[in-house]
Order: structure tokens, then C-alpha cells, then sequence
């Protein structure tokens, strides 16, 4: 993992991957693994195009997008909305929440536990916020907390796997990963569906990515700008447009000539 990397990994492990894909394999076995290797891939493809983008332009790929067609500012609407509804909503809050909620009480949150439950939510809300507002930039904070999570998260799995999970269930893992197994005859295929938008990071996680390597001062990013913390990060400028590399321009205007 190099730079901002560890972001789109932190948020990657997310519900996709402690929800939605034990609730599929579950129920349909190993087999559907393979859609994770499938998603993960064209997903690699995909980082490494806007991460191009980001290098050469100093733009993230969202500036990219809403240069293409004559309604960038209805490109743009659609984007924030699209951003809320994947990541903004404080479902995953709510989430966290009883997931907190049960570690600190040793049990499953009931309806009674509503009141606590909300308390939990708007602490890890808040939480969210704060560690936001702190740091030179946005990005190095958050960066430094995905490390910190990410060595948490995976110390845990591989504890966990190699003292609870026998080894038949690792090769079945494998395999299913190659989509060697068992197809199920009919399946849940909102769940299906759900599992391989998720895997991964999925969506507005992946165009982010670029957002991250501009701030980070990858490649042509490091011309533009960066945001930067409300406390601590002192007085930050962040042009609203790019820059490209000298032969990139002149090249466009030989183009436009011809």
C-alpha cells in the first residue's frame, strides 16, 4: 500500500465484506467467491485509469467527468447525491453502532436498547467528524488513521483464521475464489447483486481514490493544492482546475491546429 492506498482499503473493509458476503456464502456456499475475485479485478483496472487522470492533470476524475457533455453542473448534483447515498448516510453510523453497542455489553442490542444505540451513533458520528478536522491536510489524516486501522482489523483476522478456521474451509475458500465449487440452483439476486457492487470498494469509493492522490501531490497534484484540516491545517489554496505536464499542452494545441 503506498500513500493513499490505505484509505481506499479502509474503506473497502467495510459492509460488503462483514455483512453482505458471509450473508451470501452463507447461504449459497463458496462457490460465489469467484464474484469477488471478478469485481476486485475490473476494480484494479478501473484505480489505475483515474489514478492516471490524477497524475497527468492534477484533477480528480470527478472535474474529469463533468468536462464531458454540456450539463456540468446537473453532472456534478448527481455525483454529490450519488456520494451521500453510498457513504454519507449515517446508516453506517447506525451500524457501528450496535456493533459497539454489543462489544461494550457483551450482547445483540434489542428494541429496548434504541436510546443507547442512538447515543453509540452519535458518538462514532461525531468521532468521524473530529478526526476530520484535524491535521495538515484531510488526506494525511486520514491516511494515518487507515494504517492504524487496517493493522488492527487484519492482526485480528489472522489470529482469528489460523486459531478457529480448519484448513478444509481455507482450500473451499480458495477454490470458491476460482469459482471451483457447487453452483447454488437459484439464488437471492438483490443479494447478489448487492455482494458484488460491495466487494471491493464499489462505487464512489474507487472515483475518491483520485480525489486523495491530488492531495497527496502525486504527479501533477502537487501543483494544485491540497484541502486542508480546520484545526491545525493553516491556510490552504486549492485551485479548481488541473494543470497538465508542458508536452501534454503543447500537444493539445497541435491538435487543435490540425
Amino acid at each position: 500500500m503506498i500513500g493513499p492506498a490505505a484509505i481506499l482499503l479502509g474503506t473497502s473493509i467495510g459492509s460488503g465484506e462483514w455483512l453482505i458476503g458471509p450473508a451470501a456464502v452463507v447461504r449459497y456456499g463458496t462457490a460465489l467467491l469467484g464474484i469477488v475475485t471478478v469485481s476486485v479485478l475490473l476494480q484494479v483496472v478501473f484505480n489505475i485509469e483515474l489514478m492516471r487522470y490524477t497524475v497527468s492533470t492534477g484533477e480528480p476524475i470527478f472535474t474529469g467527468f463533468m468536462r464531458l457533455g454540456k450539463r456540468p453542473r446537473v453532472v456534478g448534483a448527481l455525483y454529490i447525491i450519488f456520494g451521500f447515498l453510498h457513504l454519507g448516510w449515517p446508516a453506517f453510523a447506525a451500524t457501528s453502532a450496535a456493533a459497539l453497542f454489543a462489544v461494550m455489553n457483551g450482547r445483540l442490542p434489542v428494541d429496548a436498547d434504541a436510546a443507547s444505540v442512538a447515543l453509540y451513533a452519535y458518538f462514532t458520528f461525531a468521532l468521524a467528524l473530529a478526526i476530520l478536522l484535524f491535521g495538515r491536510t484531510v488526506e494525511k489524516t486520514l491516511e494515518r488513521v487507515s494504517w492504524t486501522l487496517m493493522s488492527v482489523v487484519f492482526l485480528f483476522l489472522i489470529v482469528v483464521n489460523v486459531a478457529f478456521i480448519p484448513g478444509s474451509v481455507w482450500w473451499s475458500t480458495i477454490k470458491g475464489l476460482a469459482f471451483i465449487g457447487t453452483f447454488p440452483e437459484s439464488v437471492d439476486w438483490t443479494l447478489i447483486g448487492a455482494f458484488a457492487a460491495y466487494a471491493g470498494a464499489g462505487g464512489i469509493a474507487n472515483l475518491m481514490l483520485s480525489n486523495w492522490a491530488r492531495d497527496r501531490g502525486y504527479g501533477m497534484g502537487a501543483s494544485v493544492g491540497a484541502i486542508g484540516g480546520a484545526v491545525g491545517g493553516g491556510t490552504s489554496t486549492l485551485s479548481p482546475t488541473g494543470r497538465c505536464f508542458q508536452w501534454i499542452q503543447k500537444a493539445s494545441a497541435i491538435g487543435n491546429s490540425g
